[in-house]
């Protein structure tokens, strides 16, 4: 089951950098779908196992993780990896990794930090 995985994965890189090579735009969400939805999930909030399991994993879909990080340090994460997570380098090329940081930012839900705290409500004065 592991060998075919490993094989799906390579062959879905192999296409995805043909694209590169020839000169288009890496696809962001065909590469995080390949590389990051089975722990981040594929609409940027993890699997509630793993999620409950590494307190670190953020839900992608939350816009306050993005207040004060450019899409460098994105790419950065990505790249060196972080806590758990291994470095791509090697494994993807900087204009995929970009690509990938690219979309994760279109997950950001502007709603979604609201939802976590609900407002205030005035009092009846």
């Amino acid at each position: 089951m592991r060998l075919t995985n490993v094989a799906v994965a390579v062959g879905v890189g192999l296409v995805l950098s043909a694209g590169t090579l020839l000169g288009q735009e890496p696809d962001g969400k065909a590469l995080y779908e390949a590389n990051c939805a089975q722990c981040h999930g594929k609409d940027g909030v993890p699997p509630e196992v793993l999620a409950s399991r590494i307190k670190a994993l953020k839900p992608l879909n939350d816009p306050s993780i993005y207040q004060g990080v450019s899409e460098d340090s994105t790419v950065a994460v990505l790249e060196n990896g972080i806590g758990i997570m291994q470095p791509f380098k090697g494994t993807l090329d900087h204009e995929q990794e970009v690509a990938i940081a690219r979309y994760i930012r279109t997950l950001a839900k502007p709603d979604t930090a609201k939802a976590a705290i609900p407002e205030k409500r005035p009092t009846g004065r």
